[in-house]
């Protein structure tokens, strides 16, 4: 057997015999902005507890013009990771924003909750910890 046949065998039966056993995903089409509140499939407006977007602020007028004007000066997202070809100075300017607010010595910025943890539990745990 090929190794992709093996994987795609092995994924069958822990999605069968797991506890994801009878479950089928469901697509959901958000019609609008992501927010804590969406339009769904169905037209409904409903609380969206899933979503990255937690404060809501990515929708908001005031952020999408920031966004827009930024854009026009920096371009849009990074070519690379901060160490591969350097971090942009707008960046920097945010972590001494952030660090004044809260009165530290510095802030680091992060581009998702996933690399947040990442950065977190490799300073705080390490293999002998259970989380």
């Amino acid at each position: 057997k090929k190794a992709q046949d093996e994987f795609v065998e092995y994924c069958d039966f822990i999605v069968k015999s797991g506890p994801f056993d009878g479950y089928q995903a469901v697509e959901h089409i958000i019609h609008g902005k992501q927010g804590s509140t969406v339009v769904a499939d169905n037209m409904q407006t409903v609380h969206n507890f899933c979503s990255n977007n937690y404060s809501g602020l990515a929708g908001d007028p005031r952020m999408v013009e920031a966004a827009a004007e930024t854009m026009k000066t920096h371009g849009y997202g990074l070519s690379s990771a901060p160490l591969m070809c350097g971090y942009q100075d707008i960046h920097k300017k945010l972590e001494r924003v952030i660090a004044d607010f809260h009165g530290t010595e510095d802030a680091i910025l992060y581009p998702s909750g996933y690399h947040t943890n990442l950065g977190l539990f490799q300073a705080c745990f390490n293999e002998n910890d259970a989380l």
